[in-house]
């Protein structure tokens, strides 16, 4: 069975949601509702992966403010690319209110981790650089745990 979850993911991402997408693919919720899940669920993995690196990157190593900013460009870049595009059809119509109040919170979340990337680009002393730094880790794990309950819907 996993072989063919592959190939549906795959033709998924492959199509899109061009016309193909939305005459036949769609129904595929009715004959099989777990590979339709596991497809949709993808993106947010996606992101979850892409913020624990980010987490990681942040813990164990000094990093360089440049590169930190450019990877939280890239995040958000992601974030507004790969799961707002997210139609709505792809989520049960219960969920949706839940996954809209979600998807607000990250954005804000989001926002407010380039606010403390500027913040830590200011800081000067030591001390500070490691509030900074604790504040953007403990944004990361906020993010996460958001995605994490998107994920157990």
């Amino acid at each position: 069975m996993q072989p063919k979850i592959f190939f549906l993911a795959e033709f998924a991402t492959i199509i899109g949601k061009t016309s193909l997408y939305k005459q036949h693919f769609l129904t595929l919720p009715t004959i099989f509702p777990n590979i339709c899940m596991y497809i949709n669920n993808q993106p947010y993995q996606a992101f979850v992966n892409l913020l624990e690196q980010l987490r990681n990157y942040t813990i164990t190593a000094e990093p360089d403010a440049p590169q930190l900013q450019q990877q939280i460009m890239s995040l958000r870049k992601f974030y507004q690319q790969q799961i707002l595009t997210l139609a709505p059809e792809d989520t049960e119509n219960q969920n949706l209110s839940q996954i809209n109040s979600y998807h607000t919170e990250i954005s804000k979340q989001l926002r407010l981790l380039e606010m403390d990337m500027i913040f830590l680009q200011g800081a000067r002393q030591t001390t500070t650089v490691q509030t900074r730094l604790q504040a953007i880790n403990d944004r990361l794990n906020t993010l996460i745990q958001y995605c994490d309950a998107i994920l157990k819907m």
